[in-house]
């Protein structure tokens, strides 16, 4: 499952499969071999390449998923928790906007951003907090 969650990270993907071919580019160690593998690690990190594992963790984690869970098969969830994996994987893809189409529970409003915020720390972040805050106005049942 962690596998099908990370496989939307175009940017990550897009830098491992660089340091790939980089790495198996590297034949006879010329400079310019050296330096395409110095540019490869480069844009990898750039894209928290390092940090991707404890990303997924973080989210999967947030979504419910224990850490027995990551390495099992998509089809052995249910639909439930397979909506969840889903949910994993758009968010993980660092989307520009995410927009809820479903009704909800404030409880579950409030959780979601909740967990948004702890997980994007950008203009992102106030968006969802005052959507969901002016959800919880409107529904005052919130626990």
């Amino acid at each position: 499952m962690k596998e099908e969650v990370m496989s939307r990270m175009g940017s990550y993907q897009a830098a491992l499969a660089e340091v790939d071919a980089a790495e198996a580019g590297v034949v006879s160690g010329s400079p310019e071999e050296l330096e395409r593998l110095e540019v490869a690690y480069a844009a990898f990190e750039a894209t928290g390449g390092y940090t991707v594992e404890g990303r997924v963790s973080a989210v999967l984690g947030g979504l419910g998923f224990s850490a027995s869970d990551h390495e099992k098969r998509c089809d052995t969830f249910s639909g439930g928790w397979q909506m969840r994996i889903a949910l994993a994987r758009l968010l993980l893809s660092e989307p520009e906007l995410l927009v809820r189409g479903i009704r909800t529970t404030a409880t579950t409003t409030m959780n979601t951003a909740k967990f948004f915020c702890e997980h994007y720390h950008d203009e992102r972040r106030w968006f969802v907090l005052q959507e969901a805050l002016m959800f919880q106005g409107k529904h005052k049942s919130v626990t």
